[in-house]
């Protein structure tokens, strides 16, 4: 999980997130939404407060 990043304006496919110091695809951090979509689960968000550097921090709810 990460806090927010930077918009590029790359296709989908070439962006990358350097979590941890590992570059990861930004299309990974679908498979956090799709645990509630695919399986047609209510779901929501809610910030949860700043990182360091002052961007948004969110958490997902599902619910069961």
């Amino acid at each position: 999980m990460t806090g927010a990043f930077p918009h590029e304006h790359l296709a989908a496919i070439a962006r990358q997130l350097d979590i941890d110091g590992t570059k990861c695809r930004t299309n990974d951090q679908s498979v956090w939404d799709g645990i509630a979509t695919l399986n047609g689960l209510p779901a929501t968000t809610a910030p949860i407060g700043r990182s360091d550097d002052g961007l948004p921090i969110g958490v997902q709810i599902v619910g069961s």
